[in-house]
């Protein structure tokens, strides 16, 4: 057999022989009588009747056979030595029982049961593995060069075939090619003349006892013996069966060939264990090695038809793979004992007997019966049986069997029956129980299945043994629920979201509900913009998901949770994993600034509060609340757009007029007490058709801090009370499920206010109302004011007399409220405790409120005290006087929202109720704190005017009217009202640059239409970015926003137009990108710029932009992928993917590599192929990064996708990845110092550490590691086919090598596998929690920076980290793959 770069041509192999031979012929004596010769004298054979079983896929093979001596065997000798060559051939020999435990979970018994009925058991199972040495072999030899395939337990049990006779063995369907008995010759008995000839030196062959007459002896020394004549029918190449009976002397080093094919085939002894070569190389180092001096039947069989390859020992199968090359044809140069080409390489050293080439492949059975056949002791010259011993029954063959055994239960941990486990057959009982019987050890894959439930985890992988229990799963058949708490409600508020929802959370979760809590950025200290706060929603959206296995969640939200979630939903970021949003009090069309200073208190807002005409910076670490104002609702509704697929309920409290709160007391319109009905039902809200279900839930208040009930905490004068919200709402949409809608019409006539009279129905909202701004009670100004410890300070009011309501807010505890009227009466808690029909009053620790049903006119005094407790410069406190019942009413407004710097504003006021004079001043608050005053200018009929000049300050910007004057009855009066606008920044502008691109932009049906939006910039800063679409008519059909951070110089912003929406308007382009509106949203949302009707696209059908269905059949098997992540993938900057597919092959149940998603490809990657793909549940294309067809459930990121896309996707892509082995690591540590070279062995070892610059040579089979830790620069060669199998956690530092030796011709990635079991952050030590997640550190294995890896990886537990600059060829599977910056990826031919 030719072994690459050491295989010698024949004339070269000629002319040495002929000097071998001169040398041999002077120091040989070749006088017979020093040859021993045995001449046996047949007899009768010995009856053996065999059992075999062997089942499918199982790794316990047992092989029974029952021997029946007969009663004389006499054997003679030619030379008087008397030999006994086994221990058997004693009277009343016992029959031995052999039982190898090979060091992989497979174990094979072989029993004989003797007649006899004294029997005696020899046990050999193997303490530990072999002690591997290192492989030197003759002449630099380098195993053939193959592929490595996956390996696979014994096949299926064939029919038992009745043995032959010896020497008459059964033979595979096929003719015999060769068959040499070694019966004092070297004739071949299959009539094909192929007989041997031992010609150097001549005639030296020598025999002793074989198996069965005599065998052919080796030393070690001999050449071997070369077949002549027709060797050319030793030629096959589609199958094959070698058998022979070998008994060696000593392993040596490398190969010890039985036969030899040159160029062809061979068997083999390599290390102690059997070798076949031909259709690639695989041998048996997982087992215990032959026994020296020992007779061994050792067989190697392929078969081209079903592609494998298999190896036995002794009748079993030890090992098979898979491997469809077919054999080489060979050149016909045939030896036995040695090499093909008869060099001195590869001598045998032992006996030799019974070896035989047949065209057909020997089944299992086949193979287990010619060893029964002819396994017989070999009897003593001398050695008589004299009576024939009573039969024994034979044992019973026994199966090992495996328990796989647990229970799936829901929420509640009730049991859900009849959940099938697929490939089982099998389902769950009334109790959730399943138990399923296996007849084998192995690696075995559970997934549970019912129609409408999720599991998690979605599958269960086991090994067994041991039996495999406690295998549970989690069933959920609804989407689970996410609460979003309101303002201040984290845990660093006043709230905590843990109880936030206490009732409505705990009624939900008793129906079944998998219930989430998000907690959102919200204190005192810091509310950021619901565009910065909707990250900490993704999480626990996230949260749910992967809690129970499904794609979409249900929100119920509570005020400013409602307006968080619909920033995450009506964004660009947006997943597609909500299915209905819930919003209680949500202020869709905003919150008045009053209402928000009384509802919220001074807390809320950063200061500094000052004295006299006050100041109130706003939106300094409250920027939430300048976003919830009228005006900041407003902006976020044109950036804004209900998102298709989203069920949205917008539900609303309306509470008495007699349950009124000071907040209430300033509002008109119907409200929970905070936010205005036309408010949190978004009356005027655009929904472009979207459906909107709007419900008044009557009698509930805002929260328990305005009254004393509320939609989530059910107390009403301390008796439990469910909500209307709950009753009428959540349970017979989510619990009940009879209605897509909450409760039934609203009864008109109970409403408070006659305006919304015109509504027949709030749940559907199909019509569109137009109503002004909430209105607000009439009032004083807002006074603003700071009190010291100890110190009083006084407010003068004029008030015209009638129902009035006096209050005040502060900062802290320990100030107090006392009012004087005109007459120098004393008013305070006491005093309204003791005059209830003259004034109530209401008082908590921040507030204190006295409403007066008859306030006398004149000035009053509003007095304010602090007592010794109160910290320095935390008196903050605000002060007014609410006149519900007057017709004097102050308001005001700007001609526009937002102004840029240098624009002249026009600030408007109107005082209804004919006084008869009246002064009015604007206070002009600036975002610097600076208060600018501006007198307007009376226009008659009440109206008021005056200009302002805006500075170049951006944000929001603050007008406070004053109005004092008298009544027509000359009694004096003052009023107050408040208005925001926008100065806008000025580091961006829009620069007319505009392109339209369709996605894919290949040929239709297209997914998107893509319009990109030039914007220049002088500053590093996060914009949003929102337009609308329309068609020719100006009808919108489709809306977009994106927000992206904008750099120094040029930018580009792509707006993305949903395809099913341009689908569903069934209007064709040319459209028409309009209402663009540029918002600063690095704080509060400010304005940049905004434009009309800016540009026009080109000419697309509506047809174009149908949905595509993906195909029927996942496209990507295992082996077209170069990188698979059992549940993520993260490819990096500038990857370059050269050919494969990258993908994750289930939807994770996290946690995630990065950025919530399966697959995440970085910015700038690149795939070169076009017919790479890219598969995942949920994919992210980072910016510039390029790809081709894409398969997915959703898609996020700025990447150019160059092919189709297809979705939904099916998961999981493949239902098994490659089987994971069962191996130990041996106990040998083994060490290369810097700069050292060591070969190694095939073997079980324990630890390897190298140090830099160091080099190993792997020769071929398979290897065992307890872990690896690679020093810098090394070299990993690899000189054969190889498997690696590391127990642990594998670590190679910078600028290894790892691949095929160079110069070693034909090995590639595909003959090189590395399977490393261990996990992140654990080191693989078995105990240790499986929850590490995918970033934890260690990583189960690391390539270093600038590594060339060629090989193909798998790691089942946990993470491969490919690191930068690394150039990797071949396939890389993991639980999750990481691939560094700049790395390249190439594939071969896949796992």
């Amino acid at each position: 057999m030719t072994h690459e770069q050491h295989s010698q041509s024949v004339s070269q192999s000629v002319s040495r022989l002929i000097a071998l031979a001169i040398l041999i012929l002077s120091t040989f004596s070749l006088s017979a009588a020093n040859v021993a010769q045995t001449t046996p004298t047949p007899t009768p054979s010995p009856t053996r009747t065999p059992t075999a079983t062997v089942s499918s896929n199982q790794s316990s093979v047992t092989l029974t056979a029952t021997r029946t001596p007969t009663p004389t065997h006499t054997a003679t000798s030619a030379n008087t030595a008397t030999r006994t060559t086994s221990a058997l051939a004693t009277s009343n020999t016992p029959t031995p029982t052999y039982t190898a435990t090979p060091t992989n979970s497979a174990t094979r018994t072989i029993t004989s049961a003797s007649t006899s009925t004294s029997t005696s058991t020899l046990s050999r199972t193997p303490t530990s593995t072999s002690t591997p040495t290192l492989l030197v072999t003759p002449n630099g030899f380098i195993p053939p060069l193959s592929t490595l395939n996956p390996l696979r337990v014994a096949p299926p049990a064939q029919p038992n075939r009745i043995p032959l006779a010896p020497n008459a063995l059964s033979a595979a369907s096929g003719s015999v090619r060769g068959d040499w008995q070694f019966d004092g010759n070297l004739n071949d008995s299959s009539g094909n003349g192929n007989n041997g000839i031992d010609y150097l030196p001549p005639n030296s062959a020598s025999y002793t006892q074989g198996i069965a007459g005599s065998g052919l002896v080796r030393d070690g020394n001999l050449l071997p013996i070369q077949l002549i004549n027709n060797t050319n029918s030793l030629i096959m190449t589609d199958k094959i069966s070698i058998e022979a009976w070998v008994k060696s002397s000593d392993y040596g080093g490398g190969f010890r060939h039985i036969i030899d094919n040159t160029d062809g085939y061979a068997l083999s002894i390599l290390n102690g264990g059997v070798a076949m070569l031909g259709p690639g190389f695989w041998w048996t180092p997982n087992v215990p090695p032959l026994s020296l001096n020992q007779w061994h039947y050792v067989v190697g069989t392929y078969d081209i038809a079903t592609g494998y390859q298999a190896l036995y020992v002794d009748g079993q199968l030890v090992i098979d793979r898979y491997i469809p090359d077919g054999i080489p044809g060979g050149s016909g140069q045939v030896a036995i004992g040695g090499w093909g080409l008869l060099g001195s390489a590869y001598l045998f050293n032992g006996v030799i007997d019974n070896v035989r080439v047949t065209n057909g492949a020997l089944t299992a059975a086949e193979v287990a019966a010619n060893y029964a056949a002819l396994n017989i002791p070999t009897p003593s010259p001398t050695l008589t049986f004299t009576s024939t011993p009573s039969p024994t029954p034979t044992p019973t063959p026994t199966q090992a069997t495996y328990t796989i055994e647990g229970r799936i239960t829901n929420v509640l941990n009730a049991p859900i029956k009849d959940v099938a486990i697929s490939g089982f057959g099998i389902v769950t009982d009334a109790n959730g129980f399943y138990s399923v019987t296996v007849s084998s050890g192995g690696v075995y894959q559970l997934i549970p299945s019912k129609a409408g439930f999720k599991f998690v985890p979605q599958s269960r992988t086991v090994t067994v043994p041991p039996n495999a229990t406690s295998q549970d799963f989690q069933g959920f058949d609804k989407p689970p629920i996410v609460f979003v708490h309101g303002y201040n409600g984290s845990s660093f508020g006043q709230a905590n979201p843990n109880t936030y929802f206490v009732d409505m959370d705990d009624a939900l979760g008793r129906q079944g509900y998998h219930i989430e809590r998000a907690e959102l950025v919200s204190s005192f200290a810091w509310t950021p913009p619901a565009e910065q706060n909707k990250g900490k929603l993704v999480e626990a959206i996230e949260r749910a998901k992967n809690a129970t296995g499904q794609g979409k969640v249900i929100l119920i939200t509570h005020s400013m949770g409602g307006i968080v979630s619909r920033a995450y939903i009506e964004s660009s970021d947006y997943k597609g994993d909500v299915a209905a949003v819930f919003t209680l009090g949500s202020p869709h069309e905003g919150l008045p600034l009053e209402a928000a200073i009384l509802g919220y208190g001074l807390k809320v807002f950063s200061g500094p509060i000052t004295g006299g005409a006050g100041q109130l910076l706003l939106c300094g670490l409250q920027p939430f609340l300048c976003d919830i104002t009228p005006l900041g609702m407003r902006l976020f509704n044109q950036n804004h757009s209900l998102t298709s697929g989203v069920k949205y309920y917008f539900i609303n409290g309306e509470v008495a007029p007699n349950e009124m709160s000071f907040s209430n007391w300033l509002i008109l319109s119907p409200s929970d007490a905070l936010i205005t009905v036309e408010s949190g039902l978004g009356l005027n809200l655009n929904t472009n058709g979207k459906l909107v279900s709007r419900w008044i839930s009557a009698n509930e208040f805002h929260s328990v801090t305005l009254g004393p009930r509320d939609y989530i905490v059910w107390k009403d004068g301390g008796q439990n009370a469910n909500s209307r919200t709950y009753e009428e709402c959540l349970l017979p949409v989510l619990v009940y499920k009879v209605s897509a809608v909450c409760g039934s019409p609203v009864n008109v006539t109970s409403l408070s206010s006659p305006r919304l009279a015109r509504i027949a129905n709030f749940n559907i909202g199909q019509q569109q109302l137009t109503n002004s701004a909430p209105a607000l009670a009439p009032h004083t100004a807002f006074e603003y004011g700071v009190v010291s410890a100890g110190q009083t300070v006084t407010r003068t009011v004029s008030v015209e007399g009638g129902v009035t309501t006096f209050g005040a807010k502060w900062q802290t505890s320990g100030l107090t409220l006392t009012l004087v009227d005109p007459n120098g009466q004393v008013i305070d808690s006491i005093y309204a405790a003791n005059n209830p029909t003259l004034v109530e009053h209401k008082a908590d620790d921040i507030t204190s409120v006295y409403v007066l049903p008859n306030a006398g006119g004149g000035r009053w005094q509003m007095v304010i005290r602090a007592d010794d407790s109160v910290p320095t410069g935390a008196g903050g406190y605000v002060t007014l006087a609410i006149f519900r019942n007057s017709n004097l009413q102050l308001t005001g407004e700007t001609d526009r929202a937002w102004y840029t710097p240098g624009a002249t504003a026009t600030i408007k006021a109107s005082l209804s109720g004919s006084p008869s004079n009246a002064t009015v001043t604007a206070r002009i608050i600036r975002s610097d704190g600076v208060v600018d005053v501006v007198t307007l200018a009376p226009r008659g009929r009440g109206e008021y005017q005056g200009r302002y000049v805006v500075p170049n300050i951006p944000g929001y910007t603050e007008v406070r009217l004053f109005a004092t004057g008298t009544t027509a009855n000359n009694t004096p009066f003052e009023r107050g009202a408040s208005v925001l606008f926008q100065i806008s920044p000025t580091f961006a502008s829009l620069n007319g640059v505009y392109r339209d691109t369709p996605q894919p932009n290949a040929t239709p049906p297209y997914e998107a239409l893509m319009v990109s939006v030039g914007v220049n910039s002088s500053a590093n800063r996060r914009v949003t970015l929102s337009a609308d679409l329309t068609d020719s008519n100006g009808k919108v059909i489709a809306h977009s926003n994106a927000t992206q951070e904008l750099v120094v110089g040029a930018n580009t912003i792509p707006l993305k137009f949903s395809g099913a929406d341009i689908y569903a308007s069934q209007e064709n382009g040319p459209y028409k990108l309009t209402n663009l509106l540029l918002t600063d949203t690095q704080e509060a949302a400010l304005v940049i710029a905004e434009a009309e009707n800016v540009y026009r696209t080109a000419r697309y059908q509506w047809r174009d932009f149908a949905p595509v269905s993906p195909p029927a059949a996942n496209p990507a098997p295992l082996n077209s992928f170069v990188v698979m992540g059992q549940e993520g993938v993260w490819l990096k900057e500038k990857v370059v993917v050269h050919n494969g597919n990258v993908g994750a092959n289930t939807a994770s149940v996290g946690p995630h590599l990065e950025d919530r998603a399966e697959v995440i490809i970085g910015a700038q990657a690149r795939f070169l192929n076009s017919s790479s793909l890219v598969l995942g549940d949920s994919l992210v294309i980072r910016e510039k990064a390029q790809v081709h067809d894409v398969y997915y459930n959703e898609i996020r990121g700025n990447g150019t996708v160059q092919g189709r896309r297809y979705t939904p996707l099916a998961l999981p892509l493949l239902n098994q990845l490659p089987a994971i082995p069962t191996f130990t690591a041996g106990t040998q540590r083994v060490d290369v110092r810097e700069g050292g070279a060591l070969t190694l062995a095939a073997g079980s070892y324990s630890d390897l550490r190298t140090r830099s610059k160091a080099t190993i040579t792997f020769t071929g089979g398979v290897y065992t590691f307890k872990s690896w830790d690679i020093g810098e620069d090394a070299k990993l060669y690899f000189t054969a086919p190889t498997e690696i199998r590391i127990a642990d956690n594998l670590d190679t530092n910078a600028k290894t090598y790892l691949g095929p030796k160079p110069g070693v011709n034909g090995l590639t990635a595909k003959d090189i596998r590395l399977i490393v079991l261990g996990q992140n952050g654990r080191n693989g030590n078995p105990s240790a929690s499986l929850r590490a997640g995918p970033n934890a550190e260690p990583r189960a294995a690391k390539f270093g920076e600038r590594n060339k890896v060629i090989a193909n990886v798998y790691v089942p537990n946990g993470t491969l980290w490919l690191r930068e600059k690394t150039d990797a060829t071949g396939a890389f599977i993991a639980r999750w793959v990481v691939v560094g910056e700049d790395v390249e990826l190439t594939l071969v031919s896949g796992w």
